[in-house]
């Protein structure tokens, strides 16, 4: 009996007696070449024969016992349905979406898939004309591509009960992008915003920031950054809300945030100013330099809930949380096609590691030479 073959058949018995259930780990390369005393190819050999039986697949670096919902998924047609808003021009300060978007192309054309992305997806591009009667037109079209595609990705504006609709006759797996889902069946991939809060405040509050002026946008989305806060909001001394600040024109808003800062300042050494979101932190940036009694990074700071929102050109960096368009992108194609191995596995959120930003807008402002 050639070697292979009896590496072959003892990994083969282990997984159909159950030794090894699904989900368990193969012996490596280094491990079965020891043990056997073969070479690498003959492993690989190995593995290429029980994986072309369907008893092993392969996770990250290695490989597992395959489950059968994994053996009896055949991939139909290999074709995402992304409903997505479609790219707009690039400019220098917000090219979020279209970084997610062209990075699910790019990641879907790396494992061979194809992208399907119709017409009516150009109704997502136009946020404040998005009415409920043209969401409900994504119900006939999604339900229309069905048999086109194995599963969808869509846009974080198409709301809950417009997927709800499609999720009750449609049979496919979902992955909505870019904010949470009351939906029990989906999976949902989403920036890390409670872990960069918490992370952000608490380097905030190591610089000896003892109060916190948190400006809500008002828009929907800020909602989920909101729900965050409040769990946090107990670590600061001293807390103002100015709600709408997206909303309201940015006169109303100055002058709430100068009566919050002016009664705050009374009473703390230094306090934070942290905004949900990119769009207004020109302004404030300009509102904090141009009155002598706000001093940015000693008696004041600047945070900001994402790094994009804010020209190239801005002459002070802002303190914000990280969010890369290329790995939401990733972790979105990835685990889809996790799920579409095995539709048994537990719905989930994920989102990419941490990171913070410290920039220039918590210590004081060096001057230019």
């Amino acid at each position: 009996m050639n070697l292979y073959t009896k590496i072959e058949n003892d990994l083969q018995d282990a997984i159909i007696d159950g030794r090894l259930k699904p989900g368990d780990k193969i012996p490596s390369v280094n491990d079965l070449r020891i043990k056997y005393n073969v070479s690498h190819i003959t492993v690989r050999r190995v593995y290429q024969n029980l994986g072309d039986k369907k008893l092993i697949c392969k996770r990250g670096l290695g490989y597992i016992v395959q489950s059968k919902e994994q053996n009896d998924y055949q991939p139909r047609t290999n074709t995402i349905g992304c409903f997505l808003r479609p790219p707009r021009p690039r400019n220098n300060y917000d090219n979020f979406f279209n970084d997610i978007h062209s990075g699910i192309e790019w990641e879907c054309s790396l494992r061979g898939m194809n992208f399907y992305a119709p017409h009516i997806c150009s109704y997502l591009a136009q946020p404040y004309t998005l009415t409920p009667e043209k969401l409900e037109l994504f119900i006939p079209a999604m339900k229309e591509c069905a048999k086109m595609v194995d599963a969808y990705i869509v846009d974080e504006r198409i709301p809950d009960n417009i997927l709800g609709a499609v999720m009750s006759v449609v049979d496919k797996p979902f992955m909505l992008v870019n904010r949470y889902s009351a939906l029990p069946n989906i999976d949902v991939v989403v920036p890390p915003y409670r872990a960069n809060m918490q992370r952000g405040f608490e380097a905030a509050r190591q610089m000896r920031y003892d109060a916190l002026v948190y400006l809500q946008s008002g828009h929907p989305r800020g909602k989920e950054l909101t729900a965050v806060f409040e769990h946090y909001r107990s670590n600061w001394p001293e807390v103002k809300v100015i709600p709408d600040c997206s909303i309201e024109d940015w006169k109303v808003t100055n002058e709430r945030l100068s009566q919050a800062l002016k009664e705050l300042l009374k009473k703390t050494r230094r306090l934070l100013i942290f905004f949900e979101g990119g769009g207004l932190y020109e302004l404030l940036l300009n509102h904090i330099l141009k009155h002598p009694e706000y001093r940015l990074g000693d008696n004041c700071g600047i945070m900001i809930s994402q790094n994009y929102g804010f020209p190239d050109t801005i002459p002070v960096r802002p303190a914000c949380f990280v969010l890369k368009p290329e790995k939401i992108a990733g972790l979105v194609v990835e685990n889809l096609l996790e799920r579409l191995k095995n539709r048994n596995r537990p719905y989930s959120c994920y989102s990419p590691p941490p990171e913070i930003d410290l920039g220039e807008s918590l210590y004081p402002i060096s001057p230019k030479p």
